[in-house]
């Protein structure tokens, strides 16, 4: 077991679009639509891992270096229109290209799902000094 100092990179991912699903549907259509959008979510963990690993200094090298958190939101009114993002323990020393970093992650959220609205932004580095939102928003 490999053992490092200090915290995770961790990506929080808040309103993310849910299954649409309704009581009118087969079993079988809520299973595909639910294995759908498995699909996207796993494609979204992957491709963010990526970009961590692509970014010098983030000491990303493989997906168990990171943490990324999918939130469950209890109300499904308006998931999937505007999305949060929340990057947690930026190395120190990589501060100058954090918002680069977080703007990444957002252009990932947005190529996985393009309907999103806008995208919210916040990266915060390990020494708790908060970065202002960065906003995206697609038209």
């Amino acid at each position: 077991m490999k053992v490092k100092r200090g915290s995770f990179l961790t990506v929080n991912f808040y309103c993310l679009p849910h299954p649409k699903i309704t009581d009118r549907m087969s079993i079988e259509a809520k299973e595909a639509e639910r294995a759908r959008l498995e699909k996207l979510y796993k494609r979204l963990h992957s491709d963010t891992v990526s970009v961590a690993r692509s970014f010098d200094g983030l000491g990303v090298e493989s997906e168990a270096d990171m943490l990324n958190l999918f939130h469950s939101d209890l109300m499904s009114h308006g998931l999937g229109t505007e999305v949060k993002v929340v990057i947690q323990n930026v190395p120190l020393g990589v501060e100058a290209r954090r918002n680069d970093f977080l703007r990444a992650v957002m252009e990932v959220i947005s190529e996985v799902f393009p309907d999103i609205r806008k995208i919210i932004g916040e990266a915060i580095p390990e020494k708790n000094d908060r970065e202002r939102y960065l906003i995206l928003e697609s038209h």
